[in-house]
């Protein structure tokens, strides 16, 4: 057997891959048979993934318990300069209660004051014979006033239970 050319031709069938052989020996003779391989052809898949993300929105409602607020007294002091006060009570969008007060004087030569909890907490003065102001529903269920403090002009906001309007 001539091991050189049988060496010869696995190297070159290993280095090729292209075709089968099959040998055999008679003698001192070697005998090859050679035999092409198909032709192989490959073909890539491609696919497309689509990957879509959903995302989901939930509103959020509060509901908040509207506060009540007591009544305010109306006070007449005076009985011949004291005036009846209109009231008008309404909630707002956010839960709140807005209480609108107004005091009209007959008189259009007058000028009309409130005075707020017997007038310790001080007095709103108009300078015609309206007036009118507006009371918040506060959280633990009395009106608040906020107005200017005259000796700061500050806001200063204060409880509510009395109220008086006199005409002068």
């Amino acid at each position: 057997m001539n091991y050189n050319n049988f060496f010869k031709f696995f190297l070159f069938s290993i280095l090729y891959n292209a075709s089968e052989f099959c040998m055999t020996t008679s003698g001192n003779t070697l005998t090859t048979t050679t035999t092409s391989l198909p032709l192989i052809t490959t073909t890539a898949l491609t696919t497309t993934v689509t990957i879509t993300q959903t995302t989901t929105t939930t509103a959020l409602t509060t509901t908040t318990n509207a506060i009540t607020c007591g009544a305010i007294t109306v006070l007449k002091n005076d009985p011949a300069n004291s005036l009846d006060i209109t009231q008008t009570e309404t909630q707002q969008a956010d839960g709140t209660s807005v209480l609108e007060i107004e005091c009209v004087s007959p008189d259009p030569l007058t000028t009309v004051t409130f005075f707020w909890n017997n007038g310790n907490n001080g007095m709103t003065a108009s300078t015609t014979n309206t007036i009118t102001a507006s009371l918040i529903c506060g959280n633990n269920g009395n009106w608040e006033l906020t107005q200017p403090d005259p000796a700061t002009g500050n806001d200063v906001t204060t409880e509510i239970t009395q109220i008086e309007c006199v005409f002068i």
